[in-house]
């Protein structure tokens, strides 16, 4: 008998405490404790998602125009070069030989050639054009011998940082073989595309921002600076360009990115925390906050206030504690979604006032308190 009273008691104890936890849970009023949100009113934008390629600024690869024995190799890989530099010398012998006889040739037709105009009395018309046409043929050999001279030295044509390279001293070389790569990455450039329902909003000068993998805390700043002039028949998208500034060196060519480009829309739409959303019956709700209930209560006067001073002491004491209100059901159409943030088509007004959390505690019509609102009063709800 004594063990079916202690179990008893044990229950008894048990749903006391129960009891008291779900008291504790509610406000004054048996209201419930959630948390608010404002709905937001911004400019209208849609965010497209894309991504894209870093490549150099310019690129080329170093190429003999000419066969021939490696003389001298100036360079080293990876190395920076300003423009003009002699990066490799090809032997000359040969053509140096070449050029010194084409050389004197031209002195000697020069010289004929003004002896013969300088002696008109004593040369025919006939000469003096024979004499004019040597020196003209002189003259071009002998260009001709300085250009191939000039193309033993292999020079960069712009600034920029070499690649790598298996060159070596005493190699022959052809004509047209690749040597090394010369990139220029002080800036680089942005490829990407875009769908063609969007194509026609990009604009140039347009700024995005952009992430790559190896720093994917930062982002990166780049500007449109020429668009493809036709739609890609494959893709239906359009390959844009974009100038991104590399002076500091942390961008590699070649890099995958990551991009967002904003077209900025007319007109305004409404925000709200994805959390202060919930699904119900294959449609979208939220819980929108009021002063009033649906149905106003009958007024209720309170002689004590008229007549007991401690009951307006009481009264004054309780002004700061936020006052209950309510939370009604209310179904939203959704215009899209990104980022933790939803997109309001209707449903709800400018400004109006939603829980954002604590909605699996309601009901349409329940009592609510702001438990931020409570904070600021300096009173801890206790949940």
């Amino acid at each position: 008998m004594r063990k079916e009273q202690s179990i008893g008691i044990i229950f008894s104890i048990i749903g006391l405490l129960l009891s008291t936890i779900s008291f504790a849970q509610k406000g004054a009023g048996g209201a419930t404790y959630v948390e608010y949100t404002a709905v937001k009113v911004v400019d209208r934008q849609e965010i497209v998602d894309a991504i894209g390629t870093l490549l150099p600024a310019a690129s080329v690869i170093i190429k003999p125009e000419i066969a021939g024995k490696v003389q001298g190799v100036y360079f080293k890989e990876g190395q920076a070069v300003d423009k003009d530099a002699v990066l490799l010398k090809i032997d000359d012998t040969a053509l140096k030989a070449t050029y010194d006889d084409a050389h004197a040739k031209y002195l000697l037709a020069q010289q004929n050639l003004n002896r013969l105009t300088a002696a008109k009395a004593g040369s025919s018309v006939q000469q003096i054009d024979i004499a004019r046409a040597t020196f003209l043929q002189a003259t071009a050999n002998l260009e001709i011998s300085a250009a191939q001279l000039a193309k033993t030295e292999l020079k960069a044509p712009f600034k920029g940082v070499l690649g790598l390279s298996d060159i070596e001293e005493g190699q022959y070389l052809q004509v047209g073989m690749s040597l090394v790569t010369l990139l220029n990455t002080e800036k680089l450039k942005l490829e990407f595309s875009v769908p063609e329902r969007v194509a026609h909003r990009v604009k140039v000068a347009q700024t995005i921002n952009f992430n790559v993998d190896n720093y994917p805390e930062q982002d990166f700043i780049a500007q449109i600076y020429a668009t493809s002039p036709e739609i890609d028949k494959d893709g239906r998208s359009l390959t844009i360009r974009a100038w991104v500034d590399n002076e500091l060196g942390d961008l590699t060519a070649g890099l995958f990115v990551r991009l967002r480009l904003i077209m900025q829309q007319t007109g305004q739409v409404l925000q709200l925390p994805e959390e202060a959303i919930f699904a119900q019956n294959g449609k979208q709700w939220v819980y929108v906050v009021k002063d009033s209930p649906k149905v106003a209560p009958k007024a209720v006067v309170n002689a004590d206030l008229k007549t007991n001073p401690s009951s307006n002491a009481n009264a004054n004491k309780d002004a700061n504690i936020p006052k209950n209100q309510y939370a009604y059901l209310t179904e939203v159409i959704l215009s899209g979604r990104r980022s933790g943030i939803a997109e309001i088509a209707s449903g709800i007004e400018a400004h109006d006032i939603i829980v954002k959390t604590g909605q699996q505690k309601l009901r349409d019509g329940a009592q609510i308190i702001d438990v931020n609102a409570l904070k600021s009063a300096d009173t801890k709800p206790n949940l």
